[in-house]
């Protein structure tokens, strides 16, 4: 089955560690992959990884799940082969990220949503953040007052509407806007926080390797439908 991307159709990569090279397509989660496995020292890793990116790019791979922490990951992208982009994921799981860090570091304070506009998944991070807290800021952007109004009325929740500047004095801050602010205590920033754990379910981990960056991973498999985002947990790396 092909990865739908921004750029078209095309195979998805899985980049393994292991002791010689190999490229095979498999399929995994009912997902089509080009394997692609590197052996270890210096100069085999080095004729490798310019195999395999040739032969990737023969087969029009465009997106790889790469190992956790691949230093050699540049080198793929110097020739158009991206890790898959974990954003849209880490967006939609963005309440539930603020209230993972919260618990592992005792915060208790006031929290604040910042956002240039009142999209999906701000909304879906800001209703989850209020059903748990029962309080959350946001700034006055277009339909913040129709979403206050509403929440008030169904369940009593109070959604604090506050110019941008003093969102930044909350304990917690999860920031979607593209003008960044910062937070007194925590600052969860999209795109630019270091990323939670993400935890897969058992049986589908297993189809994949122990080394496989799970965000990734996580991310493809959700975009695909293979996975439901309510199955995809989170845990702090404090």
């Amino acid at each position: 089955m092909p990865y739908h991307g921004v750029r078209g159709d095309f195979l998805l990569g899985l980049v393994m560690e292991g002791t010689a090279f190999s490229l095979k397509e498999e399929m995994r989660m009912d997902c089509r992959f080009c394997v692609l496995t590197l052996p270890q020292g210096k100069l085999r890793r080095r004729m490798a990884l310019r195999r395999g990116v040739r032969e990737l790019q023969r087969r029009r791979v465009r997106r790889c799940v790469f190992p956790e922490d691949f230093v050699q990951q540049d080198r793929f992208s110097q020739s158009g082969i991206e890790a898959v982009d974990v954003g849209a994921l880490l967006r939609r799981k963005a309440g539930q990220w603020v209230l993972t860090e919260r618990r592992a570091r005792g915060l208790k304070g006031s929290v604040a949503v910042s956002c240039g506009r009142l999209t999906e998944d701000v909304e879906q991070a800001v209703r989850l953040l209020l059903d748990q807290l029962g309080s959350v800021s946001m700034p006055p952007v277009r339909g913040a007052a129709v979403l206050q109004k509403e929440l008030r009325r169904d369940s009593g929740a109070v959604l604090r509407l506050l110019p941008k500047p003093k969102l930044s004095a909350a304990e917690t801050l999860l920031d979607f806007s593209e003008s960044s602010l910062k937070g007194q205590a925590l600052t969860l920033r999209i795109g630019e926080s270091k990323l939670p754990h993400f935890l897969l379910p058992k049986e589908l981990a297993e189809e994949f390797p122990p080394t496989a960056d799970r965000a990734q991973l996580a991310a493809v498999l959700w975009e695909l439908g293979k996975l439901d985002g309510d199955r995809i947990g989170l845990k702090s790396r404090m």
